[in-house]
């Protein structure tokens, strides 16, 4: 049985490698990289701060400027990230805003009182004016540009308490909060600061060690207020702010935190991993890859939004220059034979215009007047138009309609007009036409009110112009026989 059961195996592998696929290779499946609007992120503190426990060593050499170039490398080779560089940063600080500028330089000029009211023992002073300096140093963000200075501040703060409550004993313990806070941020600016016994006063000493103690010992402290961050990230213009922190644990392991703040979502994030693993220690560059883990994970759950394509832009017409030339009719509503006569002629307009809707328009028209059907017209004359108008206009896509209002000066040609048969008939050569059946005359030189809507069809900058027009005779309006000029133009347009 056992042989059977051997030989039935046996022929099911070789059919089974006989009914499988060849191996095939495949290439991998390429990754489409989504086009969306990239978001700005900035590790903000130019060095890392390592706050490291007093008299413990650590277990792993961490090495923060290269951490924070890890850091960086990560962010520039996010396809949906760009880094914001430390020289971008002097800009922005020369462009912020006048009240942290301002906030800034008043802490500077109180800082100078403030060290001579320290060296005069003048405590009282001195703390009025460092407890205004930290506050305009928070207003203008200091502590993220040049965090020494807030430090230092912050250390004179805490002398200045230490040496009143040594002047007044029963109110000692009030002072002790506000030392401990002094100290507190003094080790957040500048970890590498520490008051050594022999070196300080034992009071200052012990208080220094508690306030560290204590920022060591909680979280909370240590984390970066949400406020700050959002000022920040608003004085920079970037996306999302790293705040990384190597913080050792009382056995010597170093912890990474970082607070992260992100402007879009209005949301700030807390996160924490360790450098070094007992099964691990020390082991090459783990605890770099650690450090880095951190960030990535974040980054991969990140929501990114594709940018809005750009708005048509709507053309625009201030500022500009049009020309219009084309062909015209025109006729008289008052004239002197029983037939309306008519004319076509040509013309040509140059306008500018001062905004998107006003516009001024200047030109000249030819028109020549053809004979009636009575003939009363002995030969065709022309009339010369020169106007200067003001108009408005309001685009609509492809239409584009206006109204001008203006001056016209012209003036026309000579004109004959035969009153008899006979002149119409022969001709006002013939001696059977009388002088007296004969008008022979030139309208002198007028001036009309010209009127004159239209419409523009087409995209800029080529439109065809459709427009009608009306002169009314304004002087001489006696002498005048040929009076009030109507018409209408089709036209090419121009911009330029």
């Amino acid at each position: 049985m056992r042989q059977c059961a051997r030989i039935l195996g046996l022929l099911c592998f070789a059919c089974a490698c006989l009914l499988a696929r060849p191996a095939v290779s495949q290439e991998l499946t390429e990754i489409d990289i989504l086009d969306v609007k990239p978001l700005t992120a900035y590790v903000v503190p130019q060095s890392i701060p390592l706050y490291l426990q007093k008299g413990v060593s650590p277990r792993t050499n961490v090495d923060v400027v290269r951490l924070r170039r890890a850091l960086e490398r990560q962010i520039s080779g996010h396809p949906y990230l760009r880094l914001f560089r430390d020289s971008e940063l002097e800009e922005a600080v020369r462009n912020a805003d006048l009240t942290q500028a301002d906030a800034a330089m008043q802490a500077e000029i109180d800082m100078s009182y403030a060290q001579v009211f320290m060296a005069d023992a003048n405590y009282a002073s001195a703390v009025v004016l460092l407890s205004r300096v930290v506050s305009n140093y928070d207003i203008s963000l200091e502590a993220f540009i040049h965090p020494k200075r807030v430090a230092q501040a912050n250390q004179m703060l805490a002398y200045a308490y230490i040496e009143q409550s040594l002047d007044d004993a029963e109110l000692a313990h009030e002072y002790d909060q506000k030392i401990r806070l002094a100290f507190i941020e003094m080790v957040r600016n500048a970890p590498y600061l520490m008051l050594l016994e022999g070196r300080q006063s034992p009071e200052r000493v012990r208080l220094y060690d508690e306030a560290r103690a204590l920022f060591l010992g909680n979280a909370v402290y240590r984390r970066t207020q949400e406020s700050q961050a959002a000022a920040l990230s608003h004085m920079l213009d970037v996306d999302i702010l790293l705040f990384p922190r190597v913080v050792q644990r009382p056995d010597g392991a170093l912890d990474l935190e970082m607070d992260i703040y992100n402007r879009v979502t209005r949301e700030m994030r807390y996160l924490s991993a360790p450098l070094d693993q007992a099964d691990r220690r020390s082991a090459g560059e783990s605890w770099l890859d650690e450090a880095t883990r951190i960030f990535s994970g974040y980054a991969d759950c990140l929501a990114f939004e594709r940018p809005e394509p750009p708005a048509p832009v709507a053309e625009s017409f201030a500022k500009r220059i049009y020309i219009d030339i084309g062909p015209s009719y025109a006729t008289f509503l008052v004239h002197p034979t029983i037939d309306m006569l008519h004319g076509v002629g040509g013309f040509v307009t140059v306008a500018y215009m001062f905004d998107e809707h006003f516009y001024v328009r200047v030109g000249g028209e030819i028109v020549s007047i053809f004979g009636d059907r009575s003939k009363e017209l002995n030969e065709q004359f022309q009339v010369y138009h020169f106007p200067v108008m003001f108009g408005i206009s309001r685009n609509f896509r492809w239409v584009r309609p206006y109204l001008g209002l203006g001056l016209d000066f012209g003036f026309s040609t000579t004109y004959t007009l035969a009153r008899s048969t006979i002149c119409k008939t022969f001709g006002t050569n013939d001696r059977e036409c009388a002088e007296s059946s004969v008008v022979r005359n030139r309208d002198p030189y007028g001036m009309y009110v010209v009127f004159n809507p239209g419409v523009n069809f087409g995209r800029g900058p080529f439109f065809v112009t459709l427009e009608w027009l009306m002169n009314v005779t304004v002087y001489p309006n006696d002498d005048e026989r040929f009076k009030h000029l109507m018409g209408g133009r089709i036209a090419f347009q121009y911009w330029f």
